[in-house]
């Protein structure tokens, strides 16, 4: 049995571990941009974006960087409105603020999503904003926030403003369609749905959006299926390369079914073992689980069983921690980590 079961980084399959031990080739070669042809091919496949997608060396949080420098910055007087339920949604209007731009918040209680009809509440108070942040899956909360309604309801009331979207936890394991739901741009990470090693940034953007050349990583962004201008992870990227077609081989569709089945099966057990869970709880992937009454809990999991589990986040820290249940898990290792929690409960 598997013994992490983080909301990422994720498990990496074995197959995409022996691909890093391949011999590495230059980046500036044909070996290389072959690579990142099948790399562009497969996250196209995955996202259903039919615009350009770019691989950064870094974060998720490194892709918001990227996308604000090369693609908001040069809007003029720029207002942004930022949909906050969690962590990483309150991240984004944070780095705006430090960016010194103009900052909207629609703030919803963690553990809920945001509305349509508030949103356009919003809108119609602040008729300035050219752009608008979602996340779609809050790893801090497990909330699964509804994004092809919220984009409708923005590009109604006015087509022009963009729409970001932070699909770090959701890209691979949710029903994620780019071109469809309007989305303008879109950033995820290797380390999720897309079970590969941490260290690479997925930038997503719809062809009739422009950038323009204000950091480190655009050239990047113009090249990524050709080469790359900086010395990137060349082993992640085979890994990431392998992780992919798993994916894909294995069917997009069929592969976010399997993690779906998961998700409802752990909840089940959890509910038949009263081991309570906090909010909506609609992400696939993340799993918010209320802790025991027990003295240091997660350490004694890991000490005892060798089961590793990680915290809440903020204020939510001391009452909950979190379990990921990201790519190609087994129903009887779900049934084990939750017969191990239900001893203390």
């Amino acid at each position: 049995m598997r013994t992490v079961f983080f909301p990422g980084p994720s498990g990496i399959p074995k197959e995409s571990i022996d691909a890093m031990s391949k011999e590495i080739v230059h980046h500036h070669s044909i070996e290389y941009s072959n690579l990142l042809t099948n790399i562009d091919i497969s996250l196209k496949n995955i996202s259903l974006c039919s615009g350009s997608v770019s691989i950064i060396t870094g974060s998720g949080t490194s892709s918001a960087e990227t996308i604000f420098d090369n693609y908001v910055l040069s809007l003029p007087k720029t207002e942004h409105l930022v949909c906050c339920n969690g962590r990483f949604s309150v991240r984004w209007a944070s780095m705006l603020e430090v960016k010194n731009q103009i900052v909207r918040r629609y703030s919803v209680d963690y553990g809920m999503k945001h509305s349509t009809e508030e949103l356009l509440i919003i809108l119609k108070k602040f008729p300035n904003i050219k752009t608008v942040w979602f996340v779609h899956g809050e790893t801090s909360t497990g909330v699964l926030n509804p994004i092809k309604e919220l984009v409708d309801i923005v590009k109604s009331f006015r087509n022009s403003i963009l729409c970001i979207v932070d699909a770090v936890s959701t890209i691979g394991s949710e029903q994620f369609l780019f071109d469809d739901w309007g989305i303008d741009i879109a950033f995820t990470t290797s380390c999720k749905g897309l079970i590969s090693p941490a260290g690479l940034g997925c930038i997503f953007v719809k062809n009739s959006v422009k950038y323009t050349k204000t950091s480190r990583f655009s050239d990047n962004l113009e090249l990524h299926t050709l080469t790359q201008p900086w010395t990137p992870p060349i082993q992640i990227m085979y890994a990431f390369e392998k992780s992919l077609k798993m994916i894909t081989d294995f069917g997009v569709d069929k592969y976010r079914e399997h993690i779906q089945s998961n998700k409802k099966l752990l909840c089940l057990l959890l509910q038949k073992n009263s081991i309570p869970m906090f909010g909506l709880n609609s992400l696939n992937t993340v799993t918010v689980v209320a802790l025991p009454r027990k003295e240091n809990f997660l350490e004694h999991l890991h000490f005892k069983y060798s089961l590793k589990l990680i915290g809440a986040q903020d204020h939510l820290k001391s009452k909950y921690f979190r379990i990921g249940t990201f790519g190609f898990i087994e129903k009887d290792e779900i049934e084990t980590v939750v017969s191990i929690l239900s001893n203390y409960y």
